[in-house]
């Protein structure tokens, strides 16, 4: 399915354990606590190489989060890794593959987040759209995809693709799920 630019394991199993232990000590950040989600390679991510799907960022690592990623990691969201992306969200296909049949593409730049969110690897993912990226990728895959009004979302910490069109939106599996969001 190639939904990743990059998992990272250890970052995942570090925040999964402090959830854990703010769990044993009662404290539950709500509906989101401990669930495992996807960022589009556009997001900025701590710590995290963001190269938006270019070989002109190889290596970029950004000290911040993008507002999106920032808030569901404080709802207690781990992230599990990048998905990739088309480069900068624009032409160039990403190399994912639809998991419902790996002739056929995911459609859109957020494919690798809706490949992931389909094949059962996160329940969640953030992606982007300007034009489809975000609704198309979730239709091709048999997801639901949430593109809401412009600035709903903050896309501070997303790479732009214009700046007045870009909406930050989420993937999931169900209407419910992606209510949690």
């Amino acid at each position: 399915v190639q939904a990743w630019a990059l998992v990272d394991r250890e970052g995942a199993r570090a925040a999964a354990r402090e959830l854990a232990t703010e769990v044993a000590r009662g404290v539950l950040r709500g509906p989101l606590h401990g669930v495992p989600f996807a960022a589009k390679d556009i997001f900025y991510t701590a710590g995290l190489r963001t190269e938006a799907g270019s070989k002109v960022l190889a290596g970029f690592v950004p000290s911040w989060d993008a507002t999106s990623v920032a808030r569901l990691k404080d709802a207690g969201a781990i992230l599990l890794g990048k998905a990739h992306t088309t480069e900068f969200a624009t032409y160039d296909p990403a190399p994912t593959r639809n998991p419902w049949n790996l002739a056929c593409t995911p459609g859109g730049s957020s494919s690798g987040s809706a490949a992931a969110v389909a094949a059962r690897m996160v329940p969640l993912a953030v992606g982007t759209q300007t034009i489809g990226s975000n609704v198309r990728p979730a239709a091709y895959c048999g997801l639901v995809g949430l593109k809401p009004t412009l600035g709903r979302i903050s896309a501070r910490g997303v790479f732009p693709l214009t700046y007045t069109q870009d909406h930050v939106g989420l993937m999931a599996r169900s209407v419910e799920d992606i209510a949690l969001g």
